[in-house]
């Protein structure tokens, strides 16, 4: 299983900014307009508010 922190390549000790960075940079390549999915945006999107919340080390089901 994966957690949240490792779909956007952050860890417990990253600042907002820091984990806002990287949810950009990720969604820029995983955007459907960019030839990336729904799919994957929606995962994307669910692991950023997960982080946010401090829900980071969650697993994905």
């Amino acid at each position: 299983m994966t957690t949240f922190h490792e779909l956007l390549g952050t860890d417990d000790n990253c600042s907002k900014a820091e984990i806002k960075k990287k949810y950009r940079q990720l969604s820029m390549k995983l955007h459907p307009d960019k030839e990336g999915s729904q799919a994957l945006m929606r995962i994307l999107s669910l692991a950023y508010q997960q982080v946010s919340k401090g829900n980071g080390n969650k697993k994905m089901l």
